[in-house]
């Protein structure tokens, strides 16, 4: 089991802002965003530090590249594509398999989230490297 898939979706997504970019067009809905009201929705969201018009302008055109962002309509709106639709869905996903798994450490009184034992060999013959 190679995971090439996954290795290329995390370095598609792995720059500072990328996330909350996707985050912000997808509360966005179907409508989408204008330029400049994503580069608001993002920075108001931002804990330490803002993003540039600069950097947006170069990752909205690397997530467009990629086929997860479009630019439509006559006022010219950011919005997911349904590719970028099944990345946000997933990026969901496991955010909410994260929260649990934080939740159920601080339960227990410990800082990190459970962990299970691993076998020699995983899924098909894969073999574990060590934790």
């Amino acid at each position: 089991m190679e995971m090439n898939n996954i290795r290329a979706l995390l370095r598609l997504i792995k720059g500072k802002w990328t996330l909350s970019v996707l985050a912000e067009l997808g509360r966005a809905g179907r409508a989408g965003l204008k330029y400049s009201h994503l580069l608001a929705a993002v920075n108001s969201s931002a804990q330490e530090s803002t993003l540039s018009t600069q950097q947006l302008s170069t990752m909205l055109v690397g997530l467009r590249e990629r086929g997860l962002v479009v630019r439509q309509g006559p006022e010219q709106e950011y919005q997911l594509t349904d590719v970028g639709w099944d990345l946000v869905g997933l990026l969901t996903s496991l955010d909410a398999t994260f929260a649990r798994f934080w939740a159920d450490s601080a339960a227990r009184g410990s800082g990190t989230p459970p962990t299970r034992t691993r076998p020699e060999e995983g899924y098909d013959g894969m073999s574990w490297s060590a934790a």
